[in-house]
Order: structure tokens, then sequence, then C-alpha cells
């Protein structure tokens, strides 16, 4: 029996996770987990699970989740860490959304817990960190992202020898049969629109505009060790080959399976057995062809912002991802055009002057600086 915490167990990835944790109860024992604002999902969750020990990261929500829940114990975000470094648990998955997950992670590396990692945010921002961090104490990091859950299981048919190249697969978002010109007219409700996943508005966006992949890119290097120029990313409309590695001799190991997040969870909380379950099995008779092609730069930019970010390093992460993060949110709210959101991206990093090895309190810091320079200028 492994026990299991989760990180933002309201949003898709959580409660993916909550499905593979209950098919498999002889095997797995949730012990606790977090919301932020959605105490509808956390009482079912307690109800479901028989929970002692919760964390709610919202003010407002903890002083009702408070009155709500008097016979368990409820921990803020201001406990977090604490909580994570003193609770004792085998394995926890991050599934927080955006930057918010970094804080949780770097305090699970360090105290040498094993993580689910789906908040890509953690190594995107803070790689090299949390990376350091995770080999000091021993922490094993597990991905969750089908794509990273993909070169994983390919790199274990062939244990100790090191890739020649990663093959990251896209589906090529809402806007992918689209030209530039209908794509800077579509509003978000139309980038929601993923012809191939059902995914929480933020990564949905971010699919649509291709900083999704560019973020799982700089994800790779850091937990396979490779170089940007190591991995190339391929739409693959059918999603249905997850990833794919190239060693040394030419051959190429592919993941396939259908687009269903709870088998790269079952793989990650399970590692290094895979568990029989009654999931939907990929029909390749249905599927018939599986397409590539290349990614159009000119129409979807935000790829290679992120592979810029990446090679210059220091705070230019965590710069994208923050601006990414703010302009996301009024793209969403229908204040900002499609390509506002690369296009201040790009001003951000050009305009915000750069550290070149930040500590994590400096790279948290960078939040304000990027959100106060889009407040400033942003019209």
């Amino acid at each position: 029996m492994k026990s299991v915490g989760i990180l933002g167990a309201s949003g898709s990835i959580g409660k993916s996770a909550l499905d593979v944790i209950d098919l498999h109860s002889d095997r797995f024992a949730l012990t606790f987990v977090s919301v932020h604002t959605n105490l509808k999902v956390l009482e079912e969750i307690v109800s479901r699970f028989c929970l002692s020990h919760v964390l709610v990261t919202d003010d407002k929500a903890l002083q009702e989740a408070r009155r709500r829940f008097p016979h368990i114990h409820v921990y803020s975000a201001d406990d977090m860490s604490e909580f994570l470094r003193g609770f004792p648990v085998d394995i926890v998955l991050n599934a927080i959304v955006g930057t918010a997950g970094l804080v949780p992670s770097m305090t699970l590396a360090s105290c040498g817990r094993d993580i689910a990692l789906a908040n890509k945010e953690s190594l995107v921002c803070a790689g090299e960190l949390m990376m350091e961090a995770a080999k000091r104490s021993g922490s094993r990091i597990f991905p969750v992202d089908s794509e990273h859950s993909a070169i994983w299981q390919c790199l274990n048919a062939s244990p100790g020898q090191r890739p020649e190249k990663l093959y990251l697969t896209a589906s090529g978002g809402a806007f992918r049969d689209m030209n530039r010109e209908e794509i800077a007219r579509a509003d978000a409700r139309r980038a929601l629109c993923h012809p191939n996943w059902s995914m929480g508005s933020k990564i949905t966006i971010d699919s649509a505009t291709l900083i999704n992949k560019g973020l799982e890119v700089m994800e790779a290097c850091w937990l396979f060790d490779m170089t940007p120029e190591e991995v190339e990313v391929l739409i693959h409309r059918q999603s249905i080959i997850h990833s794919m590695v190239q060693f040394e001799d030419g051959s190429i190991i592919a993941q396939l399976g259908t687009p269903d997040m709870r088998l790269p969870i079952s793989y990650a909380l399970s590692y290094p057995h895979r568990l029989k379950n009654d999931y939907p099995r990929a029909d390749l008779l249905s599927v018939g062809t599986l397409e590539f092609s290349s990614v159009d730069h000119r129409r979807f930019p935000g790829l290679s912002l992120c592979v810029e970010a990446l090679k210059e390093g220091g705070d230019r992460p965590m710069v994208l991802n923050v601006a990414n993060e703010w302009m996301v949110e009024k793209y969403l709210e229908g204040k900002a055009g499609f390509y506002d959101i690369t296009d201040w991206i790009g001003r951000s990093m050009d305009r915000i002057g750069k550290i070149e090895q930040p500590s994590l309190q400096e790279l948290l810091e960078r939040k304000e600086v990027v959100r106060d320079f889009l407040e400033e200028y942003f019209v």
C-alpha cells in the first residue's frame, strides 16, 4: 500500500488521479489533498476517501472550509511547506496550476519526497535549483505530463542508454488548421475548443499558442539532461503517439496510447509496476493513419520564445512564464488578442533586466516585477 497526497485535487489532473486511486484502492491510500477555492469538490473528496487532513490555499475559502469541516485538520497556504516537510507520505502528485506550484515542488524536492510532477512550471522556472535539490536529498521526480511520461517509458526500455534525440508530439491545438489572419481574429472561446483533449482553460490556451509545447521542451531538457537542439517538436494531430526517443544506433522507440491522463498518472504512482485497468484502449485500425508535420513558427511563435528563454537561462524562463500567465488571463477576459500573448512575452523578456543566477526568492520576486511591467505598459 502506497500513501499518496494530491496538490491541486480539484483540477482535471487531480480528478483523474482520484479516479486512479479509487480504481486501485488495494494499492493506494489517499492521505491528503489541497484545493484553492473549490469546496464543493473538496467536500466530495473528503467524504469519498474519509480524509482527515486537507489544505485550502485561498484565504476566504479557508475560513469557510474550517466552518464546514470542523472535525478534520484544515491547513492554509502558509502552512503548506511545513506540512509537506512533516507529513508522512510516500509520493505527492503536484497538479497545482502555474507558478503557484513552484514552492511546493521545491519543498518536496528538498526534503527527499518522491514527486509525481504535473506542474511543469516547477522545472520551467527553477529547473536547475530543483534538480540540484532533488539530487542532494534523494527525491525522485516522476513525470506526469503525457509527453514526458512517454519519454520516460521509452528510456526505461533501454536503461543506461543516453538518447540521441527526443521527439515531443503536439496536437497543434485549436488553431492548427487556421491561417495567421484567422487566428489573429479568433477569441478565447474558439481557442478553448481543443480538438483532442479536455483540459483546464489556461493549459488549453497554452496548447493553442504552442507555449505549452515550448514549456515541455524546457521541462524535457531538465528531466532527461538534454540540450534544446536534441529535442524536436512534431505536430501529430491524432495524439496517439505521445513522444518518441531516438537512440544512437538510429532506432526510434515510441509510446502510444489513448489521450487519457489516467495512464501517465497511474504509471507515475505505481512505478516500476504497471497496473491493470479497464480504460479505453487505442484502436489503431480505427485511427488508420498517423500523421506528422513540422511546426509553423510564424503562426505559432510561442515555441521559439520558450527555446530562446531556455538558452538564455537565468531568470528568463520565469519572466516568460509569468508574462504568459498574465497575458493568457487577459485573453480569456477578452482584453487581449491572441498574438498579444506572445508579443508581450517577447517585450517582457527584452525590456526587463536579467538576473543570471537567481535564487528561489529572487525568482519568486520576478513575478511582481513582470506583472508590474505588464500592468504599466500593456494597453
